[in-house]
Protein backbone atom coordinates (compact mmCIF):
# COMPACT_ATOMS: atom_id res chain seq x y z
CA UNK A 1 0.00 0.00 0.00
CA UNK A 2 1.36 3.39 -1.01
CA UNK A 3 -0.13 6.97 0.23
CA UNK A 4 0.88 9.80 -1.39
CA UNK A 5 1.33 11.96 1.45
CA UNK A 6 1.94 11.63 5.31
CA UNK A 7 -0.02 15.02 6.32
CA UNK A 8 -2.34 17.51 4.75
CA UNK A 9 -2.22 21.29 6.12
CA UNK A 10 -5.24 23.07 4.91
CA UNK A 11 -3.53 25.87 6.07
CA UNK A 12 -4.82 29.06 7.13
CA UNK A 13 -9.11 29.17 6.23
CA UNK A 14 -11.55 31.60 6.70
CA UNK A 15 -14.10 30.79 9.39
CA UNK A 16 -17.45 28.57 7.98
CA UNK A 17 -15.55 28.07 4.33
CA UNK A 18 -14.98 24.26 2.85
CA UNK A 19 -11.54 22.86 1.99
CA UNK A 20 -11.22 19.15 0.73
CA UNK A 21 -7.97 17.36 -0.82
CA UNK A 22 -7.79 13.98 -1.85
CA UNK A 23 -5.44 11.53 -1.05
CA UNK A 24 -4.34 8.97 -3.63
CA UNK A 25 -4.20 5.27 -2.42
CA UNK A 26 -2.16 2.97 -4.38
CA UNK A 27 -1.97 -0.59 -4.56
CA UNK A 28 1.60 -2.16 -6.27
CA UNK A 29 0.86 -5.99 -4.53
CA UNK A 30 -0.65 -8.26 -6.35
CA UNK A 31 -3.26 -8.87 -3.76
CA UNK A 32 -6.88 -6.80 -3.51
CA UNK A 33 -6.55 -4.50 -0.55
CA UNK A 34 -9.44 -3.70 1.78
CA UNK A 35 -9.29 -0.33 3.89
CA UNK A 36 -10.85 0.49 6.72
CA UNK A 37 -10.62 4.64 7.42
CA UNK A 38 -11.19 6.19 10.69
CA UNK A 39 -10.78 9.29 12.36
CA UNK A 40 -9.11 10.59 15.93
CA UNK A 41 -8.34 13.20 17.98
CA UNK A 42 -9.59 16.50 20.04
CA UNK A 43 -10.96 18.26 16.82
CA UNK A 44 -12.34 15.51 14.64
CA UNK A 45 -15.49 17.67 14.66
CA UNK A 46 -13.90 19.60 11.84
CA UNK A 47 -12.14 17.48 9.52
CA UNK A 48 -14.71 14.55 7.12
CA UNK A 49 -13.27 12.32 4.72
CA UNK A 50 -15.44 10.14 2.13
CA UNK A 51 -15.03 7.04 1.77
CA UNK A 52 -15.04 4.98 5.16
CA UNK A 53 -14.32 1.59 3.75
CA UNK A 54 -12.28 1.63 0.17
CA UNK A 55 -11.61 -1.76 -1.63
CA UNK A 56 -8.41 -0.93 -4.28
CA UNK A 57 -7.56 -3.73 -6.41
CA UNK A 58 -3.82 -4.96 -7.19
CA UNK A 59 -2.10 -2.15 -9.63
CA UNK A 60 -5.21 0.03 -9.37
CA UNK A 61 -5.29 2.84 -7.03
CA UNK A 62 -8.22 5.03 -5.59
CA UNK A 63 -8.66 8.41 -3.52
CA UNK A 64 -9.92 9.15 -0.09
CA UNK A 65 -11.29 12.97 -0.40
CA UNK A 66 -10.76 15.06 3.12
CA UNK A 67 -12.24 18.07 3.86
CA UNK A 68 -11.59 20.88 6.55
CA UNK A 69 -14.63 23.60 8.05
CA UNK A 70 -13.42 25.56 10.85
CA UNK A 71 -15.85 27.07 13.09
CA UNK A 72 -13.19 29.06 15.46
CA UNK A 73 -10.10 31.39 15.30
CA UNK A 74 -7.54 28.33 16.63
CA UNK A 75 -5.17 25.35 14.95
CA UNK A 76 -6.64 22.62 14.55
CA UNK A 77 -5.43 18.69 14.43
CA UNK A 78 -6.56 15.38 13.91
CA UNK A 79 -5.50 11.51 12.81
CA UNK A 80 -6.47 9.72 9.93
CA UNK A 81 -5.61 6.32 10.37
CA UNK A 82 -6.23 3.50 7.50
CA UNK A 83 -6.30 0.10 8.11
CA UNK A 84 -5.99 -2.56 5.90
CA UNK A 85 -5.01 -6.30 5.20
CA UNK A 86 -1.48 -5.24 4.08
CA UNK A 87 -1.04 -3.18 7.08
CA UNK A 88 -1.79 0.17 8.33
CA UNK A 89 -0.97 3.80 8.34
CA UNK A 90 -1.90 7.23 9.30
CA UNK A 91 -1.73 10.71 7.80
CA UNK A 92 -1.87 14.10 10.21
CA UNK A 93 -4.89 16.71 9.18
CA UNK A 94 -3.95 20.48 10.18
CA UNK A 95 -5.66 23.58 9.79
CA UNK A 96 -6.36 26.58 11.15
CA UNK A 97 -9.30 28.96 11.34
CA UNK A 98 -8.99 32.91 10.81
CA UNK A 99 -11.32 36.06 11.33
CA UNK A 100 -12.65 36.90 7.59
CA UNK A 101 -12.61 40.50 8.75
CA UNK A 102 -9.03 41.06 10.30
CA UNK A 103 -7.34 42.15 7.37
CA UNK A 104 -4.84 44.63 6.76
CA UNK A 105 -4.19 47.18 4.57
CA UNK A 106 -2.75 44.84 2.06
CA UNK A 107 -5.92 42.41 2.63
CA UNK A 108 -3.08 40.00 4.43
CA UNK A 109 -4.75 37.88 7.34
CA UNK A 110 -3.13 39.41 10.68
CA UNK A 111 -3.34 36.37 13.29
CA UNK A 112 -5.09 36.98 16.66
CA UNK A 113 -1.67 35.76 18.23
CA UNK A 114 1.37 34.31 18.28
CA UNK A 115 1.58 30.65 16.49
CA UNK A 116 4.07 28.37 15.08
CA UNK A 117 2.51 25.73 12.54
CA UNK A 118 4.16 22.20 11.99
CA UNK A 119 6.76 22.49 9.10
CA UNK A 120 5.11 20.91 5.43
CA UNK A 121 5.68 18.35 4.17
CA UNK A 122 6.78 16.07 7.13
CA UNK A 123 8.67 13.93 6.74
CA UNK A 124 10.55 15.27 3.63
CA UNK A 125 13.81 15.38 1.48
CA UNK A 126 14.99 17.55 0.87
CA UNK A 127 13.23 20.76 1.38
CA UNK A 128 10.29 21.59 3.68
CA UNK A 129 7.98 24.81 4.68
CA UNK A 130 7.77 26.16 8.05
CA UNK A 131 4.74 29.10 8.97
CA UNK A 132 4.41 31.46 11.79
CA UNK A 133 1.75 33.85 12.72
CA UNK A 134 2.58 37.70 13.93
CA UNK A 135 0.25 39.77 15.81
CA UNK A 136 2.52 42.60 15.70
CA UNK A 137 5.64 43.90 14.27
CA UNK A 138 8.11 41.77 16.39
CA UNK A 139 11.85 40.88 17.16
CA UNK A 140 12.10 37.05 15.48
CA UNK A 141 14.46 34.21 16.13
CA UNK A 142 13.71 30.91 14.09
CA UNK A 143 16.29 28.43 14.64
CA UNK A 144 16.85 24.21 13.41
CA UNK A 145 18.42 22.16 16.20
CA UNK A 146 19.13 18.40 16.77
CA UNK A 147 17.35 16.36 18.90
CA UNK A 148 20.59 16.85 21.41
CA UNK A 149 20.24 20.78 20.91
CA UNK A 150 23.15 21.15 18.99
CA UNK A 151 22.64 24.64 16.87
CA UNK A 152 22.36 23.60 12.91
CA UNK A 153 20.75 26.87 11.79
CA UNK A 154 19.63 29.92 11.96
CA UNK A 155 16.80 30.59 9.32
CA UNK A 156 15.87 33.73 11.38
CA UNK A 157 16.77 36.52 13.19
CA UNK A 158 15.12 40.26 12.41
CA UNK A 159 12.59 42.29 13.05
CA UNK A 160 9.45 41.01 10.90
CA UNK A 161 5.73 42.65 10.49
CA UNK A 162 2.60 41.47 11.74
CA UNK A 163 1.01 38.78 9.17
CA UNK A 164 1.56 35.16 8.16
CA UNK A 165 4.70 34.03 7.00
CA UNK A 166 6.39 31.19 5.70
CA UNK A 167 10.03 29.96 5.65
CA UNK A 168 11.50 27.29 3.30
CA UNK A 169 14.37 24.96 4.73
CA UNK A 170 16.66 23.05 2.69
CA UNK A 171 18.22 19.62 4.56
CA UNK A 172 19.48 18.33 1.88
CA UNK A 173 23.24 17.99 3.82
CA UNK A 174 21.93 16.60 6.96
CA UNK A 175 21.52 13.07 7.63
CA UNK A 176 18.16 11.40 7.62
CA UNK A 177 16.43 11.79 11.75
CA UNK A 178 14.37 13.69 13.51
CA UNK A 179 15.13 17.61 13.93
CA UNK A 180 13.81 20.46 15.66
CA UNK A 181 12.83 24.08 15.37
CA UNK A 182 12.25 26.98 17.68
CA UNK A 183 10.23 29.73 17.21
CA UNK A 184 11.26 33.10 19.69
CA UNK A 185 9.41 36.16 19.22
CA UNK A 186 9.34 38.69 22.43
CA UNK A 187 8.03 36.55 25.24
CA UNK A 188 6.99 33.57 23.09
CA UNK A 189 9.10 30.19 22.43
CA UNK A 190 7.99 27.25 21.28
CA UNK A 191 9.50 23.89 19.74
CA UNK A 192 8.48 21.25 17.15
CA UNK A 193 9.94 18.41 15.89
CA UNK A 194 10.51 17.38 12.11
CA UNK A 195 12.06 14.27 10.18
CA UNK A 196 14.10 14.27 7.64
CA UNK A 197 13.72 11.15 5.59
CA UNK A 198 15.72 9.91 2.45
Amino acid sequence: MNISQSSIDFGMMTIDSLACRNVVISNSGFDTLELNIEISGEDTAYFDFNPRNLIVNAGQSDTINVCFLPDKIIEFEALLAIKSNAGDASITLLGEGVSNTSIDAHDKIIPDKIMIHQNYPNPFNPNTSIRFNLPKSSEVTLTVYTLLGEEIQTLIKEEMPAGAHQVEWDAKDLASGIYLYRLEAEDFVQTRKMVVMK
